[in-house]
């Protein structure tokens, strides 16, 4: 059973880092985004375009601490997707705060750099930062518990006119084996090429949740879009804005938010006409997901939230097989021993 979206790792994986820098005088500041491939994309064969996405993170580095920070995913492919996001952060402060390795993977602290990491234990060996996933700490998905957010307050969840990947950008992404856009234009009516995102909140994922548009964060600290993001759709926002709060910073300081975003397209048994069989030992890549082969694996929160996503697909008529074939499919699907 073998997908359109099949990589080495059975996922698409992009991700990029949005850095905040500022000196307590107010006189300098810098902010910086970045991009990263992480894996191949590869077709079977079809004809058909074939799944496809981006990430957007709509934060413009040339305003000093811009505080627009829209994450969202946009399926710009004729397949419907599934994705998952998760929010890192990192801060310091003291002397030398902001002093990175540029465009280093992972990122790495200067020699310069003596300043004091907010949460111990996140400079590694060689200067290597390591972030900290922003798992809500109760019901609030905007606070984690932890000392960032003395500082920093986010608004999550909302939606906005955004301008869909072009041509050129699809075939980028195709050819980079990623896809990261970032758009610092406002846009407040409909015109030309643009779109409406989906509009829906960010909760707390539990036992309880149930499908829906929004996004659902599990105690891993991966967001769960509530459901098959299907062709030419955009989720709604993850992230919206991050603003300083009232708090005083004694020092130079520096934060950091790392997105990492994966997309799935659904297991071909159920999506087409004339699906692989037996060409491979390879997992289709939504299978790899529940199974966590080569990707980390979900809670057991977020498993239990994607069986009921595909059972729901499977009511409203959306894959291509009766609805009651489909559910014992996902039955064997989600046997995860």
């Amino acid at each position: 059973m073998k997908s359109f979206f099949t990589s080495r790792k059975a996922m698409a994986a992009v991700s990029c880092i949005s850095l905040a820098a500022l000196l307590v005088s107010g006189t300098f500041a810098w902010t910086s985004l970045n991009s990263q491939k992480v894996n191949e994309w590869r077709g079977n064969g079809s004809t058909s375009q074939g799944p496809g996405g981006s990430l957007h993170d709509d934060h413009d580095n040339s305003k000093t601490n811009d505080p627009r920070k829209d994450v969202y995913i946009e399926n710009w492919g004729d397949k419907m997707i599934y994705a998952r996001v998760r929010l890192s952060e990192y801060m310091e402060i003291g002397p030398g705060a902001g002093q990175i390795q540029g465009n280093s993977n992972p990122l790495t602290r200067l020699a310069a750099n003596t300043s004091t990491p907010l949460l111990a234990g996140t400079v590694l060996s060689g200067g290597v930062i390591q972030f900290t996933p922003h798992i809500p700490n109760g019901t609030d998905p905007t606070d984690c518990g932890e000392e960032f957010h003395v500082y920093w307050d986010w608004e999550m969840g909302g939606g906005k006119i955004y301008k869909p990947a072009t041509e050129a950008e699809k075939e980028a992404g195709r050819l980079n084996n990623s896809s990261v856009l970032s758009d610092n234009n406002d846009y407040d009516r409909l015109s030309g090429d643009l779109k409406n995102t989906l509009s829906g909140g960010v909760y707390v994922l539990d036992s309880n949740s149930t499908p829906g548009t929004g996004w659902f964060i599990d105690k891993e600290g991966w967001a769960y879009w509530g459901g098959f993001l299907m062709p030419g759709q955009a989720t709604s926002l993850l992230l919206h804005k991050v603003t300083r709060t009232n708090t005083p910073i004694p020092d130079n300081y520096y934060y950091a938010i790392n997105v990492e975003a994966h997309m799935w397209d659904a297991p071909d048994v159920l999506t087409s006409t004339s699906p692989s069989v037996g060409t491979s030992a390879e997992p289709d890549d939504i299978t790899s997901l529940i199974q966590g082969v080569g990707v980390e694996k979900p809670s057991d929160d977020a498993l239990e939230f994607l069986k009921k996503i595909f059972i729901k697909t499977a009511d409203e008529g959306a894959f291509v097989i009766e609805p009651d074939e489909a559910k014992d499919i996902i039955e064997e699907i989600f046997v995860t021993e």
